[in-house]
């Protein structure tokens, strides 16, 4: 297996310096252009000849494949060609229903990749806020599908990742940081014959919060794959689209005794434990959720505006109620409701 490829590049860092939000690094490759429609030339050869009742039959029948390819449906596309590749066909158009056939392969594989695609921590332990996270794309082996990515040349298989990192505070701030970067497979691989692994380190990012939230999404990009030693098109494919969800250190005790945690942060008083009362409301079970959200309440209603604002945070965290973190009053008003509503 290659070595990982670092992700967030010391670029990124520079961006990460100027602001809470930042645009998309530009990956070290040309101008990604989205994927056009593939197309097979109808009409016959060049579009000339005789208008005969055969020649206007077959040409409506590749317009059909052209309508199957569009779609993404190779078992539809496989049926037309069974269905019209005849003897009596001419010979223009049997080639064209030949390269049809060969499309459907390719279909076959981007519907693969599509649905079979994954994305998996490279390490058995969840890494700690603030530190590398080891990740790595994969397409698994199932059944050989006889086509063939490769990672050089015009045609060389690409894959664009999209990284959010968004930190969350205890007081309800968020900041959401983006990055990009491209992946090619290491070496020559056959769809669905081989395993496919792009390993990947997400590089160790100063936290802003107590909480952090990666989001990575991978796209097969436009390209060329190959199918009995010729190049065929592929179309943009999203791949996989997976969250990572990262605490400090020491967040397991918190998770072992997330009520305990809760109430003594709470009855402390002091700003500095405001962060377990936070992190301890995503780990509360159901039954204490309710007893939680009334001694939250009773912050918001008596506490000063830092633990007010704290307690607010973490009672949209528990009950995922669409109210402002700094609206007082309109969290005792849902309060207010949820008591009548017993």
């Amino acid at each position: 297996m290659s070595s990982p490829v670092r992700f967030v590049t010391g670029s990124a860092l520079l961006a990460l310096a100027t602001g809470c939000v930042t645009t998309d690094l530009a990956p070290e490759v040309p101008t990604i252009i989205d994927a056009q429609s593939v197309v097979i030339p109808l009409d016959g050869i060049g579009g000339t000849g005789k208008r005969d009742p055969l020649h206007e039959y077959y040409n409506s029948v590749l317009h059909l494949l052209q309508d199957a390819v569009l779609e993404r449906n190779p078992t539809r596309l496989r049926e037309l060609c069974n269905l019209h590749d005849r003897k009596s066909a001419p010979d223009w158009a049997r080639m064209q229903i030949q390269r049809f056939r060969v499309m459907a392969r390719v279909l076959d594989a981007e519907l693969f990749v599509e649905e079979r695609a994954a994305l998996a921590l490279r390490a058995e332990a969840s890494p700690a806020l603030g530190e590398v996270v080891p990740l790595r794309f994969e397409v698994p082996a199932v059944a050989p599908l006889g086509v063939r990515l490769q990672p050089g040349g015009t045609s060389r298989a690409r894959f664009h990742l999209e990284l959010d990192v968004t930190d969350y505070d205890c007081l309800g701030g968020r900041v959401t940081r983006s990055f990009s970067d491209i992946l090619s497979p290491p070496e020559s691989a056959e769809l669905g014959a081989d395993s496919i692994v792009v390993p990947f380190d997400v590089d160790a990012i100063a936290p802003e919060g107590v909480r952090r939230v990666l989001a990575v999404k991978v796209h097969w990009l436009p390209g060329g794959v190959e199918v009995d030693g010729e190049t065929y098109p592929n179309r943009r494919v999203e791949c996989v689209h997976r969250e990572f969800e990262l605490f400090p250190r020491g967040i397991e005790k918190v998770r072992e005794q997330p009520w305990r945690t809760f109430v003594n942060a709470l009855r402390s008083g002091e700003t500095k434990h405001l962060d377990h009362v936070y992190l301890s409301t995503r780990f509360l079970p159901e039954e204490r959720k309710r007893a939680a959200a009334e001694m939250l309440i009773a912050r918001v209603r008596l506490g000063d505006r830092v633990q007010a604002r704290a307690c607010m945070a973490a009672l949209a965290e528990l009950t995922g109620a669409p109210i402002s973190v700094d609206d007082r009053l309109g969290w005792l008003r849902w309060w207010s409701r949820q008591q009548q509503s017993r």
